[in-house]
């Protein structure tokens, strides 16, 4: 009956989930909307990617008055305090092929200095090379002719160099091409590899090549799950039995554990210094602190990275400075160190947990598999994000957790919230265990009560240094408030995810009341799903599951979701996974997993990383295929999972799985030798 009851309300909620969300879809516009910035919202329809004022600020100002005195003819005002190429883009369709007039009205006050000056151009092509201005006699009209070679542009105020320039009036406009002025140059804008919304040939093959790779590695790493299930976990005992150290070294725990980190630490090595990421943002991030210190930092640099990086970015500045250290490989391991040593430190407390509960080879089957997953490793060593430091945190609150470790869950709660804003979802949950704990044992509320105290007071303290500032114009909360702006301010309903968002074709699109307000009620009925999931047996292993779910739940059904959430529910299932050997839970992390491969090789492809160019604009089109077929499949193993949770959480059921013996395996390739050797013989 309570399956039925929520196979029902799942779906109740998707469907109504669905209605407001296919209400709230917009078509792409077709013309440039404010191009004379007279809107309320002066900047309205148009995006920036430089928000950081002490950088790149815009203003407005008025030119005229009315017969009424009142003030009218509205423009911008872009002052750039740094040598950054800005743009203020704005995306509209184009018929292929036509000619099209773009027009403007600019105004530069002083002489800009240290770049090429302002310009219009489009995104869709960086080698697009119009004519620059680096100064002006009053306001001067701005006149260009195109013919795009695409259906999409995405049209751009840009300002290289120190200076600033005022704009008004920006339009562009289908003409006939008999119109154009004899001798004007018609610049053709035209798609090139290392664009926004593009893959290249080769990279759609790696890609699939990464994701064939992964689905393959499950399957192997299953038929030895069964092998390593079948054999004991002790080196032999017999009196007459030599056994030679390399033996003794590969069946002893620390050998296992050593080899499997060994092997991981290598390969990650490897691709921290062949492939590129994120290594210029970091580096930029960290210069900024370099010379502003880390005061102020979230007041004006409002960044998304969280404040436990925030610091080693101030201790990477000041090395890379003291050392000199300009070399892009060096700049590039230097950055990628602290997710490659916390992916090593996950290979050890996978293997170190497991061996407790399921031993030595079958945990030493599933530390090896993470270690050597190509999304797992090309997002700490090739991408160079911060995933992997917010698994590690994550695999330590439930280990703390399964093992009743009270005093070791704030801490690690402490650190995976300081390296990851996500560790959020998981915190109600977090919560119910300590109640539980507090109803089993009263003695126990008093600690519960001054963890929590001291948690939240040890995480304001270790923000403070980057929020003091604003402590002292009276905003002491800021920390708080910049978290919940990542997560939820100004909500996108997609993000380059896998989700259902984009399966509706909400990629990029501001998410609108009532989608925001619905994905905070799945939210919410998640959270209560897992906490009566938990509650409803005690099961403290259970907890681990409901985490993982919870974590991949809100990852396809939540807005302003990236990658994090998707990784990090399938780390955790896996380490489900081992401890339960349940074989339904193995083979939907493997589905996890693969579809991970495919989005990161996807988006790592996009971006232009595979070709050593950094793309800060790379998005998946609304309909991709790529992201449609990913975001189906991942919102159908969201429902399976959440089938096979009820039935482990609810009605106790699980399915190990099963050993296979070496008689098992000599019988089957005698079987199919003798097949072959029949077809032979035909």
């Amino acid at each position: 009956m309570k399956k039925k009851l929520s196979t029902i309300l799942l779906i109740t909620l998707v469907l109504v989930l669905t209605f407001c969300l296919t209400a709230c879809n917009t078509q792409p516009q077709t013309t440039l909307q404010n191009g004379n910035f007279e809107s309320e919202d002066t900047l309205s329809s148009w995006k920036r990617d430089i928000n950081d004022k002490s950088k790149v600020d815009i203003t407005f100002n008025y030119m005229d008055r009315d017969d009424d005195g009142n003030l009218t003819n509205k423009y911008i005002s872009i002052r750039n305090g740094s040598q950054l190429t800005s743009n203020l883009y704005q995306k509209i369709k184009v018929e292929k092929g036509a000619t099209y007039k773009v027009s403007a009205k600019y105004n530069i006050a002083n002489n800009i200095s240290g770049s090429t000056g302002f310009s219009i151009g489009f995104m869709e092509n960086k080698d697009f090379n119009p004519v620059y201005f680096s100064n002006s006699n009053g306001w001067t009209d701005y006149v260009m002719y195109i013919t795009p070679e695409t259906s999409e542009l995405t049209l751009s105020i840009r300002l290289s160099g120190r200076g600033t320039v005022s704009v008004d009036d920006v339009a562009i406009e289908k003409v006939d091409q008999a119109s154009v002025p004899a001798g004007t140059t018609v610049y053709a804008v035209k798609i090139i590899s290392n664009l926004p919304y593009s893959k290249t040939a080769g990279g759609i093959t790696f890609a699939v090549l990464m994701t064939v790779l992964t689905a393959v590695m499950m399957l192997v790493f299953y038929y030895m799950l069964r092998r390593a299930s079948s054999q004991d976990n002790f080196l032999p005992v017999g009196d007459n039995e030599k056994v030679s150290l390399t033996k003794k070294i590969s069946l002893s725990p620390i050998g296992i554990v050593g080899i499997v980190m060994m092997a991981g630490f290598v390969v990650r090595l490897i691709l921290a210094t062949t492939v590129y990421g994120y290594d210029g943002m970091y580096d930029n991030e960290a210069t900024y602190i370099l010379i502003n210190g880390l005061g102020g930092y979230y007041h004006i640099y409002k960044p998304i990275t969280p404040p436990g990086y925030i610091y080693y970015l101030g201790l990477y500045g000041l090395i890379r400075t003291s050392a000199s250290i300009t070399g892009v490989m060096g700049i590039s391991i230097m950055l990628k160190l602290p997710s490659i040593l916390a992916d090593i430190a996950i290979i050890y407390l996978l293997f170190s947990f497991g061996r407790k509960y399921v031993g030595d080879r079958i945990a030493g089957t599933i530390s090896m598999l993470y270690a050597l997953l190509p999304p797992v490793f090309m997002l700490n060593a090739g991408w160079g994000g911060l995933e992997s430091l917010a698994i590690l945190g994550f695999i330590a609150i439930f280990i703390c957790i399964v093992e009743k470790k009270n005093l070791g869950l704030f801490f690690s709660t402490l650190y995976s919230i300081m390296f990851s804003m996500e560790t959020v979802y998981i915190l109600p949950l977090i919560c119910a265990y300590l109640v539980v704990q507090c109803v089993k044992d009263k003695k126990f509320i008093l600690n519960a009560v001054l963890g929590v105290i001291g948690f939240f007071v040890a995480f304001y303290l270790l923000t403070l240094p980057m929020t003091l500032p604003d402590v002292k114009n009276g905003v002491p909360f800021v920390a708080f408030i910049r978290y919940y702006e990542v997560l939820g301010g100004n909500a996108v309903s997609c993000v380059n995810t896998f989700s259902i968002y984009a399966i509706l074709g909400l990629n990029g699109i501001k998410a609108s009341t009532g989608t925001f307000v619905m994905s905070i009620i799945f939210v919410v009925f998640v959270w209560l799903f897992a906490i009566y999931g938990y509650a409803y047996k005690k099961n403290r292993l259970n907890l681990l599951l409901l985490g993982a779910f919870t974590m991949l739940s809100v990852a396809v059904f939540g807005v302003n979701q990236n990658k994090v959430p998707a990784v990090v529910g399938a780390t955790l299932l896996l380490m489900y996974a081992m401890i339960s050997r349940d074989k339904r839970i193995y083979l939907l992390t493997g589905g996890f997993f693969t579809l991970n491969a495919m989005h990161i090789f996807t988006l790592y492809d996009m971006a232009g990383y595979l070709i050593g160019v950094n793309n800060r604009y790379v998005n998946f089109a609304k309909f991709d295929w790529v992201q449609v077929l990913g975001s189906v499949l991942m919102v159908l193993l969201v429902i399976a999972l959440m089938f096979v949770v009820f039935d482990i959480c609810f009605e106790g059921r699980k399915k190990e799985i099963q050993p296979i013996y070496e008689s098992e395996v000599q019988e089957a390739k005698q079987k199919l030798h003798d097949k072959l050797k029949l077809k032979k013989l035909k």
